[in-house]
């Protein structure tokens, strides 16, 4: 038996469903007469708006028809897709809000977009940037309406795991309504599972998966009505580390069982969840209570999620206080060892012995998933300077760069969460020093705290 935990089930209907809203276009910026924009709301894939060649920026409004809460949009997208567009919506039609901006399209992509409920009668599609040329092909727009969010009992009575690994807080946490508590399996095994069972049958419309940083980069999602004989529903081939993905299962398939399998890793450890979330069908019907004694949830700080805020006093705490290993320079002057750039006073820093390209890099005793930095340079900071990490210490990715920076300047840092074992900082150009007309001979950093940050959500269907 589970112990007692109540799950919000978001349940959200297509507004191809009798239950939502006919939809409309009320404006369109161009259009080519045999693929006109009631093409892109008809309810078919075979048909498709398409834009004039030429005429980009190109825009599409839909209609909802009535002011209502609305979550999402799902575009399917032609031959001529955006790479570049953004959401906007509107209660009146005056005035426009940007609910998300998106730079990765493909073509013939079907993106599914989520975002907070918002009251809105129209939603505008504007195309920036195309995949192929300036033109733009849309075969269907789909909204998703809030229709119900109820409180109900946790319909799953039953989880069970190919394997337990280290840190794991055992596999009935991945599905408790809890996202401090995670399931971990062995690390360095290629295959594993995690299985779930409701209290009976039901339909499933998606299942929300949130990974800890060992996450799976290929997995599938299987359903299955005995728990023997399982079938395919979805596979996913690009899961990245530390994201929350919600994998859409296209016919709804009616199950009693449903698995995640997985199959590559996409970090050095095994697999860890923090959460599964099935979406259902309909408003789900579950027997009477289920109690069990309450459990102490564990929170660790140098994870990379939080349900809520984190409390001020986690926040940029100095780094060396649990979270470094070992700090190493470039090059270093007798008594700025690199150490002083971590330690928790601030009358001490960091300087090089030279000011051509020099690193200040911070080891760290386990990888870690950094999102948040907080810098404090001294009088000489570096006017271009990169935020790289890595997860052996050889091979550098690129985090954050910026051109220009003050003396005694401290910089707050934020850019996309990344899982990583080091961080530096890569110092290229020098400050100028107007006293002697000439740059500054050393870089020097008197603080560097860190907060290891909740991953950035990506949502997208697989």
């Amino acid at each position: 038996m589970m112990k007692r935990s109540c799950i919000l089930f978001l349940v959200v209907l297509f507004t191809a469903s009798v239950k939502c809203y006919a939809l409309k276009v009320s404006d369109v910026s161009t259009q080519c007469p045999e693929h006109p924009s009631t093409a892109a709301v008809d309810g078919s894939e075979n048909s498709y708006w398409l834009s004039s060649k030429g005429m980009s920026p190109a825009w599409l409004t839909i209609d909802i028809g009535k002011t209502t809460k609305i979550n999402g949009i799902q575009l399917i997208w032609g031959d001529k897709a955006a790479k570049l567009y953004k959401i906007y919506i509107s209660s009146g039609g005056r005035k426009w809000d940007e609910v998300t901006c998106v730079d990765d399209g493909k073509k013939n992509e079907s993106r599914m977009i989520f975002f907070d409920d918002k009251e809105a009668r129209t939603v505008k599609i504007y195309c920036e940037e195309g995949t192929d040329g300036d033109e733009y092909s849309i075969r269907e727009i789909k909204l998703l309406c809030n229709i119900e969010e109820t409180q109900t009992e946790n319909p799953i009575i039953s989880i069970k795991a190919s394997s337990e690994g280290p840190g794991s807080d055992g596999a009935i946490t991945a599905c408790d309504g809890n996202d401090l508590t995670r399931w971990a399996s062995r690390q360095g095994s290629e295959y594993e599972w995690i299985e779930f069972e409701f209290t009976g049958m039901q339909k499933i419309k998606a299942v929300e998966i949130i990974w800890e940083r060992a996450s799976a980069k290929e997995y599938t999602i299987e359903t299955s009505v005995d728990g023997k004989t399982w079938d395919l529903q979805s596979a996913v081939k690009d899961g990245r580390q530390g994201e929350r993905r919600m994998v859409l299962l296209k016919n709804e398939p009616e199950a009693k069982f449903f698995r995640v399998n997985c199959f590559s890793r996409a970090s050095v450890w095994g697999y860890s969840i923090w959460e599964v979330k099935p979406i259902l069908t309909g408003k789900p019907k579950f027997p009477g209570k289920r109690t069990e004694k309450k459990t102490e949830l564990k929170f660790d700080r140098f994870q990379s999620h939080a349900s809520g805020a984190l409390k001020k006093e986690w926040l940029y705490r100095d780094a060396s206080e649990k979270l470094v290993k070992n700090v190493t320079a470039s090059s270093t002057r007798e008594g700025h060892e690199p150490v002083y750039a971590v330690d928790p006073r601030m009358r001490t820093s960091w300087f090089s012995d030279a000011n051509g390209e020099e690193w200040l890099q911070i080891e760290f005793k386990e990888g870690v998933i950094l999102g948040n930095l907080r810098l404090k340079w001294n009088y000489n900071p570096a006017q271009h300077f990169k935020i790289q990490v890595s997860e052996n210490g050889s091979d550098w990715q690129d985090v954050y760069e910026q051109k220009g920076a003050g003396k005694y300047e401290q910089k707050y840092i934020s850019f996309d969460s990344v899982a990583c074992r080091f961080m530096r900082i890569l110092c290229i150009k020098p400050t100028f020093d107007e006293a002697t007309s000439g740059d500054y001979d050393s870089y020097s950093v008197i603080d560097i705290s860190i907060n290891p940050a909740k991953p950035t959500p990506v949502w997208k269907q697989n």
